[in-house]
């Protein structure tokens, strides 16, 4: 399971949510997280 996949699982079996801000990655650790299926929910 990649990392993200982990993080999503995490937080959904917690009921947490995560949040970023980001300059210097352009976008690209918010672009993983969503990339996985379900994350929106």
């Amino acid at each position: 399971m990649m990392l993200e996949e982990e993080i999503g699982k995490t937080l959904s079996e917690k009921k947490l949510r995560i949040a970023t801000a980001e300059s210097c990655t352009g976008g690209g650790l918010a672009n993983r997280i969503t990339n996985v299926s379900g994350s929106s929910d």
